[in-house]
């Protein structure tokens, strides 16, 4: 009996290691439903301070995310330009002068959660 207390067993150290695997994986588990749920969240609307006020990033008023947003369709102002009578569009951008069909893409425009981007006018 006293030569069992003296070695090492080969379960004590598997044990230890299965141990820490499983709290290895309890914690990505965990840290991945908490990046989820962030990432779920909609953004607020302007009642909540989207736009006016402090947004949930703690920006201040009139600070805009370009970056954090979403692509919309908008099928009432655009697309802003007919491709086949834009002469300034170059021959690389010109997918409807080579017969693209499916111009459906050139209503799509980029919203940002935090605020709305103004409408680029030219005198």
């Amino acid at each position: 009996m006293a030569n069992l207390q003296g070695r090492a067993t080969p379960w004590g150290s598997l044990r230890g290691r299965f141990d820490l695997l499983m709290a290895l994986v309890i914690a990505a588990i965990t840290l991945t439903i908490i990046y989820l749920a962030r990432d779920a969240e909609p953004p607020p609307s302007e009642e909540e301070g989207g736009v006016s006020g402090m947004g949930k990033a703690g920006r201040r008023e009139g600070e805009c995310n370009l970056f954090s947003g979403r692509w919309v369709y908008d099928n009432m102002s655009y697309p802003l330009y007919k491709g086949l009578e834009c002469k300034f569009l170059s021959d690389d951008f010109a997918c409807e002068k080579y017969g693209r069909e499916d111009l459906g893409y050139q209503n799509w425009r980029w919203q940002p959660h935090d605020c709305d981007l103004p409408r680029y006018i030219i005198h």
